[in-house]
């Protein structure tokens, strides 16, 4: 895969179609970052998020807040739909002031920021579960507690990783992940006439909801368009689905995502000169 270039061209994306399948809430700061690079984006939801089946453990924990504790958020979503508890039960944001948090990476770590909430521990490198166990392992004392409010469905890593440490850990739900319901069908002829030149998957959820919501025989197309992937699990997921993945970040965040999409137009423009 081509390398990324630090400030991609403003024409990187001139006359390209991409398919943005983020929530309805989460897709328009994907699409500015891609029509600042000449893009055509078109919205197309393909998860929504709800609240979870039950509020009773986060309601518990969050009423217990000490100086010191060990809060990780997973994703700003998480954080999102947390703070819009704490709301409900007539809290705010500082009453997490008090602990310690850890951030999965710099887009959660912005949410805490614009929340007046400090990230006290961010991974480096890799923004994904794997990079935030091995970053708070170091961070915490022997046996010591964490809370991880975060999605109903979930990868196990950091809870498997952090338990077999010795740290126990509280994981409250504060939301579900569910498929949107318009599905493919707002795109379903773009598709169809090859007018897609990019698929963004930015979730494992994502690119499942995408292959499941393909008419039969729906795969036709798929050849003629490229896939861009926000994370190696996502990434991973859609190989072993059978889509190629063309743009991978280094870091798993939005601008890199966008930034490697640039990388691989250069890369096949410069294949067809």
């Amino acid at each position: 895969m081509a390398s990324v270039p630090p400030t991609p061209s403003a024409l990187a994306l001139q006359k390209r179609t991409v398919l943005n399948f983020r929530a309805a809430e989460d897709a328009p700061a994907l699409s500015r970052l891609l029509r600042d690079l000449g893009a055509r984006v078109i919205e197309c939801p393909l998860i929504a998020f709800e609240a979870p089946a039950s509020w009773s453990a986060f309601d518990a924990r969050a009423a217990r807040v000490q100086p010191g504790d060990w809060i990780v958020f997973t994703s700003a979503t998480a954080l999102r739909w947390a703070l819009r508890r704490l709301a409900e039960l007539g809290r705010g944001a500082e009453s997490l002031r008090p602990a310690r948090i850890a951030a999965i990476g710099e887009g959660t770590a912005a949410a805490l920021a614009e929340a007046g909430l400090p990230a006290h521990l961010i991974p480096l490198v890799d923004f994904q579960a794997e990079g935030l166990r091995d970053a708070l392992l170091p961070a915490l004392a022997p046996g010591e507690p964490v809370w991880l409010p975060r999605a109903e469905q979930g990868r196990e890593t950091l809870i498997e990783g952090l338990e077999r440490a010795g740290h126990p850990v509280t994981v409250t739900p504060v939301y579900r992940t569910v498929p949107a319901p318009a599905g493919l069908a707002p795109v379903a002829d773009l598709l169809a006439r090859g007018e897609v030149d990019w698929l963004v998957f930015t979730s494992s959820f994502m690119v499942r909801q995408f292959l499941d919501r393909l008419p039969p025989g729906g795969r036709g197309w798929l050849p003629r368009v490229r896939i861009a992937c926000l994370g190696r699990v996502t990434a991973q997921t859609a190989e072993a689905n059978g889509l190629a993945v063309a743009a991978l970040p280094e870091r798993q965040h939005l601008a890199g995502l966008v930034r490697a999409m640039a990388a691989a137009e250069s890369a096949l423009r410069g294949a067809q000169t």
